[in-house]
């Protein structure tokens, strides 16, 4: 009796705390404050504290960029930053063949360490997930970047930070990730 009194009191003190999730297909998206971005051919959740960034921060192929403005390092770049990209499914390729040909290709430069892959389902379809150290003009970032395709497009998630802050802000990264849906 006295086990599930303390399993009782764990269940309450989660509950109280305030630590809910919502569940969008298979993949758990925290329930936090957040905005939604919102465009012609895409949304997502991000974090509330967080901002919709100029895509001449992101990188090629961006067509949606979000940070947190709180992280600055000392040359004046967001630490925290999460791009969307999007290029053409090309030609008589398959998502899985442009994912395995770009990690071959970033195995080979200096400063990239894979850290895991995985597979996963991102707006009901097949998602594969990189998680790696880089280096990104002289500045060490971790990043988890997560690859689907849908109506012929291959879209990226790339979330990056530090590999300092990168355990601390997995919540904004799922939030960002498992709430993305193509339109």
């Amino acid at each position: 009796m006295r086990e599930y009194f303390f399993l009782l009191l764990i269940v309450v003190a989660v509950a109280v705390s305030g630590c809910t999730v919502t569940t969008e297909g298979n993949n758990t998206v925290p329930d936090v404050p957040y905005r939604t971005y919102s465009d012609s051919e895409i949304s997502f959740r991000y974090p509330a504290n967080w901002t919709s960034e100029n895509l001449t921060v992101a990188s090629p192929n961006s067509i949606a960029a979000v940070a947190d403005p709180s992280g600055v390092d000392e040359a004046g770049n967001l630490e925290t930053l999460v791009i969307i990209q999007s290029i053409p499914l090309p030609s008589g390729r398959t998502l899985k063949d442009v994912y395995d040909e770009t990690y071959r290709a970033f195995s080979g430069e200096p400063g990239y360490r894979l850290i895991s892959e995985r597979t996963l389902t991102v707006d009901g379809v097949t998602a594969y997930e990189n998680i790696h150290t880089i280096n990104v003009d002289g500045v060490a970032k971790q990043e988890r970047a997560t690859w689907l395709e849908k109506n012929g497009k291959i879209y990226v998630i790339l979330c990056g930070t530090t590999p300092e802050r990168f355990d601390s802000e997995k919540r904004n990264f799922d939030l960002i990730t498992y709430s993305f849906q193509v339109k």
